[in-house]
């Protein structure tokens, strides 16, 4: 990474080179990184991910390729060939780790550990360099996998949904799931007693989950005007109509990027969100779009901890919004606008819009 000479004759780092001495990353995972950073995707992203030269200590031994073959059967984005080299075996290992799949090894399971909290490292400095170069998938992705793998998890799993809440483990989250009851607006909808019938526990164990719920920090995202490629945008702390909540303190570190990008994958507008007294009355963002040939443009909402909360929108040049009840994995609507959830489109009049287009959409 470059530096810059300031006025006053000091050496000062760039951001990126900040990143890299704060986080521990190596020059040579940042070149490799450099050369391929236009593949955006979560694939690509652990491929060239696998490939830091941190992970070169962590040799494919023979008597451990049959068990990493049989584990890259089972993952997500599986190889072809044998796991032989070590970025094989990294590529293997963050991927057995996000799908909750179990073995025996007590020393591939320490190496696992090791090499997750290493990705997690790298990744703030990919997502530092996607930021820099405003480049919104890669940006969006980058921030996703760091929470998939400070959770050791992939995020579209209803079991995962649950289980960020205190006090819910396997048991308790697959007899939700069973009931019907898979996601937290379901919680929140359903009476305490028929939640304490569906895990066979005592009152008050309904209110008290219900409560937990209200206590993770929910953000709506709305289109509140749309003229002349000019977009305006609420974002308010949500609080469902049934609850009130008064003097009760929502969780730190659990804050929300927000992420506007255009058609061409391009960043026009991001802001880092800190939960606080401002966004419970809702905070309102200007984006100026450059041209008409820019849309669509996709506004997101991210948390940085939970996952299934997250929202995003689809902005259209005449006006047609479309929603997401439940975000996909591979998140890119441009490519692929059929979703495994419902879809709502309304069309608005540029001068004509008078109500807000409220969504809250899962990952």
């Amino acid at each position: 990474c470059s530096s810059d000479l300031s006025m006053d004759g000091k050496v000062k780092p760039l951001d990126l080179g900040s990143d890299m001495s704060k986080y521990y990353v190596s020059f040579s995972t940042m070149k490799t990184f450099f050369e391929k950073h236009e593949h955006q995707d979560y694939k690509d992203l652990i491929l060239t991910l696998s490939e830091a030269q941190e992970f070169e200590k962590f040799r494919s031994r023979l008597e451990e390729r049959k068990l990493l073959s049989m584990l890259n059967t089972q993952i997500r984005y599986p190889l072809t060939g044998a796991i032989s080299t070590s970025s094989k075996k990294a590529y293997v290992l963050v991927q057995s780790a996000l799908g909750n799949l179990s073995f025996d090894d007590w020393e591939l399971k320490r190496q696992t550990a090791d090499i997750l909290n290493t990705s997690w490292r790298i990744l703030h400095c990919f997502k530092r360099f996607y930021s820099i170069r405003k480049l919104g998938k890669g940006l969006s992705n980058c921030i996703k996998l760091i929470k998939f793998i400070s959770m050791r998890t992939w995020g579209d799993n209803k079991l995962t949904i649950l289980k960020q809440l205190p006090g819910i483990g396997d048991k308790f989250a697959s007899s939700l799931c069973q009931a019907g009851l898979d996601n937290f607006d379901k919680l929140l909808q359903t009476p305490p007693n028929a939640i304490e019938k569906a895990c066979n526990k005592n009152a008050p164990f309904g209110v008290q989950l219900q409560k937990k719920i209200l206590m993770i920090p929910r953000v709506s995202l709305e289109l509140e005007s749309f003229q002349n490629l000019e977009i305006k945008l609420k974002v308010q702390l949500y609080t469902p109509k049934c609850y009130v909540v008064s003097n009760q303190g929502y969780e730190e570190r659990s804050n929300y990027y927000l992420l506007v990008k255009d058609k061409i994958n391009r960043i026009i507008f991001s802001r880092y969100l800190q939960i606080d007294q401002e966004l419970k009355g809702g905070l309102f963002f200007t984006v100026k779009n450059s041209s008409n040939a820019s849309f669509p443009v996709e506004a997101v909402l991210i948390n940085e901890k939970y996952v299934g909360i997250d929202c995003k929108l689809c902005i259209y040049q005449d006006g047609t919004i479309l929603s997401f009840d439940k975000e996909s994995v591979e998140e890119s609507p441009f490519k692929n606008q059929q979703s495994n959830g419902k879809q709502k489109s309304e069309k608005c009049e540029h001068s004509k819009i008078l109500s807000i287009i409220k969504f809250i959409s899962r990952m």
